[in-house]
C-alpha cells in the first residue's frame, strides 16, 4: 500500500507540473520587466540560509511603471536540485489555485528551461521587520496582534477549508505588503493531508531548525508517518508559538528602557514567557504543548485569544473588511473608535488601507461626518518630506470630495482644519475646483460658515489665479463688507484685506488700488472700534503698496480725524499711520528729479497749460478751496475798507490810485504773430473790483456814518515790525482772523437799545472837541490801511 502511494503522489506531481508548463506565460509575453534584488530580502539572515529556493526582485508591469510586484525567482533551472524545482513548481501550483485576503495574492508566473518566476503583489518578508532592515515596519504590539491575526487566519483557512497542511512557517514565508497587512506564502511544501508529496523529505530543510517541533526532529520516516496520524494543524500551530516568542523578543525597547531584544536561537529559549503578553500566555503555552494533539487550533487563536481580539488594529482592520454591510450607526461608532486610536496605528496601514476606505465612505454619501476629517488630517501627518507626491495623491482626492459636500457642519470643520492640509492642493485645483465650492459659503444665512469662509481667504489667495483674485474674490468681499450685518465679519474682512493685499496685483492693475483704499476707509466709518483699529492696521502694513500720489491725496487725508477719536486705541494707530505715510513720501521726494522754472514768458505759458491739463482731481478740488479763502480774505477787507471810508470822493480815488501805482508792469506775450498784454494777477485787482462796489453803495455808507466806527484797529507800526522779522502769509491770515473775531464782539456791543445809543449821540453832538476827535481819529485808520496794504 505506501508502494502505491507513494506511486499515486509521484504522478500527481509529474501531471501537476505538466499543467503548470502548459499554462505558464512564454518569455517572450512577459509583460513585466525585472529589477534589482529587493533590498530588505538581500540584507537579511534568511539570503544566507543555505535551503532558500526563491530570490525576491523588484518588479513592476511594462505597461505601468507604478504597478509594482515582487518576482520570486528560481535561477538556474539545469544546475538547481531537482526537489528545490519540485517544490517551486508545487508554490507556484497552490498560490494560483487559492484566493484569500491573508495568502499571498498570485500575478503570473513564467516557467522555461533555464529559470522559474513567480510574480505576487510588492511585498518583502516579515524577518526585515525582525531585524529592522531599511524602511520595514517597526514591530510593535498592535503590528504583531494584527500579523498574528492575519496568518492564524490565513492558517485557519488553509486547515480547514483546504484539508491540507503548510508545514514552512517561519518569518521567512511570511510577507509584508504595502499597506502593513501580513500575507502567509512558502506554500513550498504544503500538501493536502495524509497526502506527503515525494519532495517534502528533501525539502525538510527549508524549515528552520529552532522552528522544528520535537516530532520532526527524529528519523524522516517517522516524519511521513507523524503527518498522517496527527491532526493537520499540530506542526503549524507549534511554527505559530514560536513565532510569537521571537516576534515579541524582537521589539526594540531600549527608547522607553524596559528591556533588550533578544535573538530566537534555539527551542530552549521558548520557556522564557517575560515578553509574552499575560493574557496571551494561556495560548502561547497550548501552542507549544508537546503532544501535538493537545495543541491548540488557529481557529480558537483568532476567536478566542483577548490579546488578538480586544486589539484595537485588529477590530478596526475587520471592520474595513465588512465595511459594506454594516450599518450607519455602526459606521459612526467606527468612526468615533478609529479617531481616538488612529495616533497608535502603523503608518502603512493608516495610508493604504484606512485612507481608501474614509475616501469610498465620503463617495457614498457619508460625508458629513466631521470625523472622517479629523481622521485624514492625521493620517497626513504620518507622510514625510520623502512622500510629498504620494501624500498629494492620496490626501487631494479627499479633500476635494469633501468640499463637494455642502453640509455645513462638515463644511466649517474643513474650514477650521484648512492650515492643515491646503499645501498639497495645487493653483489649478484649487481655482477650478474648490473655489467655485467656497463661494456659496461667503453668502451663507449662517454667521458661522460666513465668517469662516472670509477667514479662509487667507489660505486660499496664494493658491487662487490672479484674474479670481481681481475679478471674483475683491468684488466679493467688498460687497460682503458694505453689506453684512455682523460687524465682526466686517472687522475680519478688514483683516483678511490687509493680510491677502500682497497677492493682489496692484501695479498693473489701479482699481484694485481704488478698491483696498475704499474698503479700508469704509472700516474707518465704521461705529465698531475694532473695526477702526484693523483698517488703520491694514493701512500701516500696506501703505508701501499704494502710490505716493494716493498715499497724499487719499490715505492721509481720511485718517486725519481720527486723531481726535474717543478710543486711544485708534489714536495711536493713526498717528502710526501718518508717520509711516509721511516717511514714505519723503523718500518719494527724494526719489522724484527737480524741475528747472521756465525763464520765457511763452515757456511760463505753455508750462501753466500742461500743469492744468495733468492737474489731479484732488488738486483742482485744493486750488479751488485756496482761491475761495483768498477770495473770502479779500472781500471782507474791502468791507472793512468802505466802512471807514466817508463821503469824500478823494479819499476813495486817492485809494484807488495807490493800488493802481502798486500794479506789477504788464507781460507781453506772442501769440500766433500777435501780440496781447496781460497784467500779472494781483490782490490789488481784487481791492479794485470792491471799491467800485463800495464807490455804487455811498448813501447806504452815509447813513453809517452816525454809528460808532467799529472797524479793526490796525497797528502799522506792529504790522511794519513785523513784516521786518519775516512774518509770511499765514500769519497774517491767522492776524485778519483775530481781527475778525474782535469785530464781531463790537458789532455785537454796538446792537444796545436805541434809547441808549440816541442819549450817547446827543452827548456827542453837544461836544464839538469829540466831533474833531473822530474826523482825526478816521483820518488816522484811513492811512493806516493805506500804509497796511502798501507793505503788503
Amino acid at each position: 500500500c505506501g508502494r502505491f502511494a507513494r506511486t499515486m503522489l509521484s504522478n500527481l506531481v509529474s501531471n501537476t507540473i505538466n499543467f503548470v508548463k502548459a499554462t505558464a506565460s512564454t518569455s517572450n509575453a512577459f509583460p513585466y520587466s525585472i529589477g534589482e534584488e529587493i533590498f530588505e530580502w538581500r540584507q537579511s539572515s534568511a539570503n544566507q540560509h543555505n535551503g532558500v529556493v526563491w530570490r525576491l526582485l523588484q518588479g513592476h508591469k511594462t505597461s505601468d511603471a507604478s504597478d509594482k510586484v515582487t518576482i520570486f525567482a528560481l535561477e538556474n533551472r539545469k544546475t538547481a536540485q531537482q526537489s528545490r524545482v519540485d517544490a517551486a513548481l508545487n508554490c507556484i501550483n497552490k498560490l494560483k489555485s487559492i484566493r484569500h485576503p491573508n495568502i499571498l495574492e498570485y500575478r503570473d508566473c513564467l516557467i522555461t528551461d533555464d529559470k522559474i518566476l513567480l510574480v505576487t503583489e510588492y511585498v518583502y518578508p516579515l524577518v526585515a521587520c525582525i531585524e529592522s532592515i531599511g524602511d520595514a515596519q517597526k514591530l510593535n504590539e498592535s503590528f504583531i496582534a494584527l500579523a498574528l491575526h492575519q496568518v492564524s487566519n490565513a492558517l485557519s483557512f488553509v486547515h480547514n477549508d483546504l484539508r491540507s497542511l503548510h508545514c514552512l512557517l517561519s518569518p521567512c514565508s511570511i510577507f509584508i505588503n504595502k499597506a502593513g497587512d501580513a500575507k502567509l506564502g512558502g506554500f513550498e511544501l504544503a500538501h493536502i493531508h495524509r497526502e506527503v508529496p515525494a519532495h517534502f523529505v528533501a525539502n525538510l530543510d527549508l524549515l528552520p531548525v529552532r522552528y522544528r517541533p520535537k516530532e520532526m526532529s527524529s528519523n524522516h520516516a517517522d516524519v511521513v508517518q507523524l503527518l498522517t496520524t496527527q491532526p493537520a494543524h499540530s506542526i503549524d500551530a507549534w511554527c505559530v508559538g514560536c513565532l510569537m516568542f521571537e516576534l515579541f523578543n524582537s521589539i526594540d525597547d531600549d527608547m522607553q528602557g524596559v528591556r533588550p531584544t533578544l535573538k530566537f536561537s534555539k527551542p530552549q529559549q521558548l520557556s522564557n514567557l517575560s515578553a509574552i503578553p499575560y493574557n496571551l500566555q494561556p495560548f502561547y503555552k497550548r501552542m507549544l504543548a508537546t503532544k501535538p494533539s493537545s495543541r491548540s487550533s488557529l481557529q480558537s487563536v483568532c476567536n478566542e485569544c483577548e490579546f488578538i481580539t480586544q486589539n484595537s488594529l485588529v477590530q478596526s482592520n475587520i471592520f474595513i473588511a465588512e465595511i459594506a454591510i454594516k450599518s450607519d450607526a455602526e459606521k459612526r461608532q467606527f468612526l468615533q473608535h478609529l479617531d481616538q486610536n488612529i495616533a497608535h496605528y502603523p503608518s502603512a496601514v493608516c495610508k493604504y488601507k484606512i485612507l481608501p476606505t474614509l475616501t469610498h465612505m465620503l463617495q457614498h454619501g457619508f460625508g458629513a461626518n466631521p470625523l472622517i476629517l479629523s481622521c485624514v488630517l492625521k493620517i497626513s501627518q504620518l507622510y514625510n518630506k520623502q512622500d510629498e507626491e504620494e501624500e498629494a495623491l492620496q490626501i487631494k482626492p479627499v479633500v476635494v470630495n469633501m468640499f463637494k459636500n455642502n453640509e455645513r457642519g462638515t463644511r466649517i470643520n474643513l474650514l477650521k482644519s484648512l492650515p492643515k492640509f491646503i499645501e498639497y492642493l495645487d493653483m489649478e485645483t484649487t481655482s477650478t475646483v474648490i473655489w467655485p465650492q467656497l463661494i456659496n459659503g461667503f453668502t451663507d444665512s449662517s454667521p458661522v460658515l460666513r465668517e469662516q469662509s472670509v477667514r479662509s481667504v487667507i489660505h486660499f489667495a496664494p493658491k487662487l489665479q490672479e484674474s479670481i483674485v481681481t475679478t471674483q474674490l475683491l468684488p466679493l468681499l467688498d460687497r460682503i463688507q458694505s453689506n453684512d450685518t455682523e460687524p465682526a465679519i466686517r472687522t475680519n474682512i478688514c483683516i483678511v484685506l490687509g493680510k491677502i493685499a500682497k497677492f493682489v496685483n496692484i501695479k498693473n492693475s489701479p482699481n484694485n488700488e481704488l478698491l483696498l483704499v475704499k474698503c479700508f476707509g469704509r472700516a474707518l466709518q465704521d461705529p465698531f472700534m475694532p473695526a477702526r483699529s484693523a483698517a488703520l492696521s491694514s493701512f500701516a502694513a500696506n501703505i508701501g503698496l499704494f502710490a505716493p500720489n494716493t498715499i497724499a491725496t487719499k490715505v492721509l487725508p481720511s485718517i486725519m480725524k481720527y486723531t481726535c477719536d474717543a478710543h486711544k486705541e485708534v489714536r495711536a494707530q493713526t498717528f502710526k499711520v501718518i508717520d509711516i505715510g509721511l516717511q514714505k513720501l519723503r523718500q518719494n521726494h527724494e526719489l522724484m528729479r527737480d524741475v528747472t522754472p521756465p525763464t520765457d514768458a511763452a515757456d511760463i505759458d505753455a508750462k501753466q497749460t500742461q500743469q492744468a491739463t495733468a492737474a489731479s482731481g484732488s488738486s483742482s478740488s485744493s486750488s479751488s478751496s485756496s482761491l475761495s479763502y483768498l477770495g473770502n480774505v479779500t472781500s471782507w477787507a474791502s468791507s472793512r475798507i468802505s466802512g471807514t471810508q466817508d463821503d469824500d470822493k478823494n479819499k476813495s480815488t486817492t485809494i484807488q490810485q495807490q493800488q493802481q501805482q502798486r500794479t506789477p508792469p504788464t507781460s507781453k506775450t506772442k501769440t500766433n504773430g500777435t501780440t496781447s498784454t496781460a497784467a500779472a494777477p494781483d490782490l490789488a485787482d481784487l481791492f479794485a473790483a470792491d471799491n467800485k462796489h463800495n464807490a455804487s453803495n455811498k448813501s447806504a455808507n452815509a447813513a453809517k456814518k452816525k454809528t460808532p466806527n467799529t472797524s479793526m484797529q490796525l497797528n502799522k507800526a506792529k504790522a511794519k515790525g513785523n513784516d521786518k522779522d519775516g512774518q509770511n502769509l499765514d500769519d497774517i491770515f491767522a492776524q485778519f482772523t483775530n481781527d475778525m473775531n474782535q469785530a464781531k464782539v463790537d458789532s455785537d456791543h454796538s446792537s444796545e437799545p436805541k434809547i441808549k445809543y440816541k442819549k450817547q449821540t446827543k452827548k456827542t453832538k453837544k461836544s464839538g472837541s469829540v466831533k474833531k476827535a473822530n474826523k482825526e481819529e478816521k483820518k488816522n485808520k484811513s492811512k493806516d490801511l493805506d500804509d497796511f496794504f502798501d507793505d503788503w
